[in-house]
């Protein structure tokens, strides 16, 4: 019984991550096309804060791919 819900809870944790990848994604995606704006573009700092954004969900979707993988293994 204790497996099995651990079981579930490690489902739903999956569940979870999935879809934060699927938002971190989404940011990501929206951040890109920001890069091409012509204002973006003339104003290094709000490209320097566009890019280390980026940088931030990439780590981030890294850290939770990694955990997606572990629990995915578990089950």
């Amino acid at each position: 019984k204790e497996q099995r819900n651990l079981d579930a809870k490690n489902r739903q944790r999956i569940r979870d991550i999935e879809k934060q990848m699927a938002d971190l994604q989404e940011e990501q995606d929206a951040l890109e096309a920001e890069l091409t704006d012509e204002k973006v573009i003339a104003d290094y700092n709000l490209m320097n804060e566009k890019c280390m954004r980026i940088n931030e969900i990439k780590e981030l979707s890294n850290e939770l791919f990694d955990e997606w993988a572990e629990l995915s293994e578990s089950l």
